[in-house]
């Protein structure tokens, strides 16, 4: 609510006008509150995500495809590096995406339904097990863009509050999985403009703050075309240029033959979430 100047007269005199001054003030704060008691109550977190789901296109519209290809760039314009990206999906829970920056390399991340692996020029290849597993897992399941209730176990709507550039209910959700995020969905469109969460990472967890900064018309659904992630001081914009449905290979999501060999070790000498050690063959390379 706004405040009213009530600052005492600097002279003496004029009791009327101070006494007027004083009713008019009186008239214009109760004039304010009255909308603030009439204030509509906040949605339900089951309504703010029916309505995200109706805001990219509808269950319906998104049910009829099956596969996804996305194309694109990344860009780190501190760094000033920018490389490509490309993301395949599937019904039900499978997935590969791939990213290439100068001075980085290609970093591959998949699961195939069952095992999820990462692979850089730093680690080489890894399988990747507890939370970081889940969580790839859950990036894997092709319809998490539904964002259907029953998939949390908490759901909260803490308020309203500007995000992203612009008034967005804030919801505290906690995935089946566990995975705990406070995302941000407009009041205006419906559309989610972001989200904060605590990422699980090779290195160790790390705070992430993500935006959606844009979005775009890709076949029948309203898509994000525009995400900016921020972790650790630096920035990584992610532009998805090109959106192609259900013309994706099945093949594609086979597990690398290196990450097989990491599941034919022997139980005693697997260890999960470290890189595998290069032969002499791939040092020589």
């Amino acid at each position: 609510m706004a405040s009213v100047d009530m600052k005492p007269f600097s002279k003496a005199g004029s009791f009327f006008l101070a006494l007027v001054l004083f009713s008019c003030a009186l008239f214009l704060q109760a004039a304010e509150e009255k909308p603030a008691a009439a204030k509509k109550p906040l949605p339900s977190s089951k309504e703010v995500l029916e309505r995200y789901t109706k805001a990219i296109g509808g269950k319906e519209a998104f049910m009829k495809h099956k596969s996804q290809r996305a194309i694109g760039t990344i860009e780190m314009s501190a760094q000033q590096a920018k490389g490509k990206m490309e993301a395949h999906a599937a019904r039900p829970n499978k997935l590969l995406m791939k990213t290439m920056l100068p001075g980085v390399g290609e970093i591959s991340t998949g699961f195939d339904g069952k095992t999820a692996w990462m692979k850089t020029a730093l680690t080489g290849s890894m399988l990747l097990e507890g939370k970081m597993r889940e969580e790839v897992a859950r990036d894997a399941e092709f319809d998490k863009a539904l964002r259907d209730p029953a998939d949390y176990k908490t759901m909260e709507v803490l308020g309203i509050e500007e995000f992203n550039g612009e008034e967005c209910y804030k919801l505290h959700l906690v995935h089946r999985t566990g995975f705990d995020s406070i995302e941000y969905f407009s009041t205006k469109t419906g559309l989610q403009r972001g989200h904060v969460a605590t990422e699980e990472t090779p290195f160790g967890a790390v705070k992430a703050t993500t935006l959606i900064t844009d979005y775009n018309q890709f076949g029948n659904l309203f898509l994000p075309s525009r995400i900016a992630q921020t972790a650790m001081g630096m920035e990584m914009v992610t532009s998805i240029d090109r959106m192609e449905f259900d013309n994706v290979d099945p093949a594609i999501f086979e597990l690398p033959a290196d990450v097989k060999a990491l599941l034919e070790e022997p139980a005693d000498e697997k260890k999960p979430g470290t890189p595998r050690a290069e032969s002499k063959t791939e040092a020589q390379e």
